[in-house]
């Protein structure tokens, strides 16, 4: 069974990239626009193995998504990995309670080795 990605990413680009990429990788890839669309995927049944999350996007931000992913019971549990171009990526990854960070531009090894861990 493919492990199933939740990418929540304002950025189109990024979005299909990553969609297009994750799925060749033999990953089950679900992207959305911000953290609202995200709450209603997880709303809607969706069960993510792991998130990869941007945390600056307009509307529902990533911090605000989390916030509400971790009150969530059913929902708190799913580890996210963070995606940020921010050169405070590690305080932020740790404020959030992410499980590991990768600093945008997105190198594809250290994704791809990110994913082996966190989704055996």
């Amino acid at each position: 069974m493919p492990k199933t990605l939740l990418v929540i990413d304002d950025d189109v680009l990024h979005r299909e990239s990553l969609s297009y990429l994750l799925s060749a990788e033999g990953y089950e890839v679900r992207c959305v626009a911000d953290g609202a669309e995200a709450l209603a995927a997880l709303q809607f049944g969706m069960s993510p193995d792991l998130i990869l999350l941007d945390l600056k996007m307009p509307g529902m931000s990533g911090w605000q998504f989390r916030q509400e992913q971790r009150r969530q019971t059913a929902w708190a549990a799913v580890p996210v990995l963070l995606l940020t171009g921010d050169p405070e990526a590690d305080r932020q990854a740790r404020e959030i309670g992410a499980v590991e960070w990768i600093r945008k531009p997105i190198e594809i090894s250290a994704l791809l080795a990110a994913l082996r861990r966190l989704c055996p």
